[in-house]
């Protein structure tokens, strides 16, 4: 094996000679995908301006620059790391990340995974892997699912305003949707529910993703496809449908639901694992999007009762199969085009507003009906885009990192075959995988996973880490400072789910290993990854806190109908004085929520003096809340945080 330098963005290759060929079709679990063949290639570390050509005189979009950072990641001072399960099925998701840690807002946290605990033949014995933070330390590692006898996956958690833990995930056996309830959180045994969430598809719903908000408990999951052994639905080749409970999973008032243009007319179905769902108050966003068609985004003002489309990326061909030459400008050559690899993450701000990231990619088809295209796997730019952007073109905010600063990344490619060494993620570039989170004060965290230059496993191919970035401003920069959560340049760290609820720490599960890539078993027809055969990966929480990435976990003031509610001092050990300016008051009701929107004191009836009163909070857990007040018929909300005592 030697080293070349690799190109940063893959949008530099010219020809069909440096693209890979896959199985085109159509909802493939995880496709066949042969390494690409790449020239060395040395640009600038930020990226590229101008138009590029590729293979025939199609242009690819205007490059955007990526945000590539030179130089070694930011190394957090206080990084903790604990290993919390294993699994033998490596396979957490074949697209966007799961949601499968909730941090509770109490000191408390929940984490799950797709579990296996033995490589055996069709994995019997898979299902919900579950572990839980007391506030102290972490439960034993599991040695079985918690599902009993319902072989299940591809699983994500939501803990409820109540305190009920909820895990949604699909059961091989009924081919169905599979919930998994317990009250209190932590606590009591599991009651599995296979008819909750039933399908009215023939072959039932898969890859279940879920967004919760206090009581409201929301899923979207696809109609099982042809691929896989399913009929169409509403004339799709796998449908996204949508379920909303308002009482935390107990119940289920709307039920496989079709968003809208969800027809022949618009799409002919989406593929397994390509979305990704956000709920806050009543909002609620669906994302999805992959290499056949548009990047989507569908939002809700209404807890879901009704819907608005939004298309962020345009696919240049709709209906896109493998009979579809990719000739954008109709000279008769076939032409690279931008798509999204299928990773996606969508997150609701504190001011409502929607962001959402995917892993860029591109592709190109030169021979009609052959069941193969072309795929460029050196794509290095995670994609971003918020609703402020309108009609603007998404941007490539960051990727895999220039880490000896020479303005290239330095990948392995094989001596023989030229082909580039790296594990295989289905359709994955080098940066993909992205899950996001939020504070407080609206600082948004995004985790992804992302190629090591100079890195090899076992058997010498690259791997990736994860990484951690984070914007201060509602998206409009994006900080240089990144931190690689993964603390062994030998193991592989991916899937990463990022807690949602960030507080002064950033809180992460993800899966690691020593070898690239994934099992064989998940791949169409061979094993490029064979040293993931009967290997044994660690699922691992990461914390580490948001100072490191050069944050501030101080609590701003906040305004409310033209007068000021302050709260001081803030933050404090549990007692704080509450002041209204501007107004006469002589008695308040308090209350007070965590991050969940749990309501976790209240406080009526209140007396003032001079407009104040002291309260006690001591008895609360460190972190911040929601202090909400009501005085004569004013209405005031501001955050305070809870210091250590």
């Amino acid at each position: 094996m030697r080293k070349f330098t690799m190109i940063i963005m893959a949008a530099l290759l010219t020809g069909s000679a440096f693209a890979q060929s896959v199985p085109a079709g159509r909802n493939h679990t995880v496709p066949l995908i042969n390494p690409a063949l790449l020239k060395p290639v040395k640009i600038p570390a930020n990226g590229f301006t101008g138009d590029v050509k590729m293979k025939g005189n199609g242009i690819v979009p205007k490059a955007k620059t990526s945000h590539i950072v030179s130089g070694q990641p930011t190394t957090a001072r206080d990084i903790t790391e604990t290993t919390i399960g294993t699994t033998y099925y490596d396979l957490q998701t074949n697209g966007s990340v799961n949601d499968r840690i909730s941090n509770n807002g109490d000191g408390t946290i929940s984490a799950v995974w797709t579990f296996s605990p033995d490589w055996t033949n069709g994995f019997p014995n898979r299902g919900t892997g579950y572990n839980y933070f007391d506030g102290t330390s972490w439960e034993s590692q599991p040695t079985t699912r918690i599902e009993g006898n319902n072989r299940s996956g591809f699983t994500n958690i939501g803990v409820t305003s109540s305190g009920a833990e909820v895990v949604v995930g699909h059961s091989s056996t009924t081919a169905q949707l599979l919930e998994a309830r317990r009250l209190p959180k932590g606590m009591g045994e599991w009651i599995t529910n296979t008819t909750a969430l039933e399908s009215p598809a023939t072959s039932g719903d898969l890859w279940a993703k879920t967004a919760v908000w206090g009581e409201n408990f929301h899923v979207i999951s696809l109609t099982t496809p042809v691929i896989s052994g399913g009929t169409t639905y509403n004339g799709l080749d796998g449908a996204l449908l949508y379920d909303r409970s308002t009482d935390g999973g107990v119940t289920w008032d709307a039920t496989n639901v079709l968003l809208p243009d969800e027809d022949t007319a618009h799409y002919d179905g989406f593929n397994g694992d390509s979305y990704q769902i956000d709920a806050r108050g009543n909002t609620v966003a669906i994302v999805t999007g992959d290499i056949s068609y548009d990047v989507i985004l569908w939002k809700s003002m209404d807890n879901g009762s009704t819907w608005t489309k939004t298309i962020i990326l345009q696919h240049p061909f709709p209906f896109f199969t493998d009979d579809t030459i990719t000739d954008i400008n109709g000279d008769g050559n076939a032409d690279s085009i931008e798509v999204c690899d299928g990773s996606l993450s969508v997150l609701i701000d504190d001011q409502n507003m929607v962001h959402v990231w995917w892993g860029d990619a591109f592709i190109l088809n030169d021979v009609a009906g052959d069941a193969l295209y072309s795929y460029y796997p050196g794509i290095n730019s995670i994609m971003y885009w918020n609703e402020s952007f309108g009609e603007n073109a998404p941007a490539a905010i960051t990727g895999a990192l220039d880490l000896n600063g020479n303005d290239t990344l330095d990948l392995p490619i094989d001596d023989l075959s030229g082909q580039l060494l790296i594990g295989q993620f289905g359709f994955s570039s080098l940066a993909t995988m992205p899950n996001a989170g939020i504070d407080s004060n609206g600082n948004i965290y995004l985790a992804y996973s992302a190629a090591v230059e100079n890195s090899t496993d076992l058997v010498g191919k690259a791997i990736r880490h994860t990484y951690v970035i984070v914007t201060k401003d509602h998206g409009q920069t994006w900080g240089d400072s990144v931190i690689d959560v993964v603390d062994d340049i030998t193991q592989e760290g991916v899937y990463a789910s990022i807690a949602r609820y960030v507080d002064d720490k950033v809180h992460i599960v993800y899966q690691k290993d020593f070898c690239a890539g994934i099992s064989g078993l998940f791949i169409a027809t061979n094993d490029p990854d064979p040293c993931n055969d009967n290997e044994l990966n660690s699922i691992a929480y990461v914390e580490f806190p948001v100072s490191d990435l050069g944050v501030s976990v101080g609590i701003p003031s906040i305004k409310a109908n033209n007068e000021d509610i302050h709260v001081f001092p803030n933050p404090s050990t549990g007692v704080f004085t509450i002041a209204i300016n501007g107004s006469v008051v002589n008695q308040m009701d308090i209350k007070v929520s965590n991050v969940l929107g749990q309501t976790v004191r209240e406080l009526n009836n209140q007396n003032l003096t001079n407009s104040k009163v002291t309260v006690d909070l001591n008895t609360l857990p460190s972190g911040n809340y929601l202090l909400s007040a009501r005085a004569g018929t004013k209405s005031y909300n501001t955050i305070i945080r809870i210091s250590g005592n």
